[in-house]
């Protein structure tokens, strides 16, 4: 196994389990996370329901396929990941019940050591962008 340099530099904002299924929360709409990096981690088998997985903009079935919108789903123990910032949502669950957990994780800080946005700032500091400039994290 790796080991990561600096600990604090990843730490976890949340992990938690949900439950999808069709009697209940069978979905959840598109959104983006304030958040670094998300995950998706299956907890339960893929043949355990019907429809489920993470619904992105953008995905392909394969390296030859042409990108369009889509879920993508993993059997148990499979990650999805993806930028916080990534619209995404979960796919609805038709039959079946599935198991995930989400975890964020976010980077407070880089290699210069500065807060993230700190270049944001200088841009608007000299007057290269407006007031107006917004940038999500």
């Amino acid at each position: 196994p790796h080991t990561t340099p600096n600990p604090k530099a990843r730490p976890s904002h949340a992990a938690f389990t949900s439950r999808y299924d069709a009697s209940r929360t069978a979905s959840l709409e598109m959104h983006r996370d304030t958040t670094s990096f998300s995950f998706t981690i299956a907890m339960n088998r893929a043949t355990d329901y019907e429809g489920g997985g993470t619904s992105l903009p953008m995905v392909r079935k394969n390296e030859d396929a042409d990108f369009a919108p889509g879920a993508v789903k993993t059997d148990i123990g499979g990650v999805v990941s993806f930028p916080g910032q990534c619209w995404h949502g979960g796919n609805k669950v038709e039959s079946g019940a599935r198991y995930i957990i989400p975890l964020f994780i976010f980077l407070d800080y880089n290699k210069s050591g500065k807060d993230r946005g700190y270049v944001i700032d200088q841009l608007r500091d000299a007057g290269a962008i407006g007031d107006d400039f917004e940038m999500v994290f």
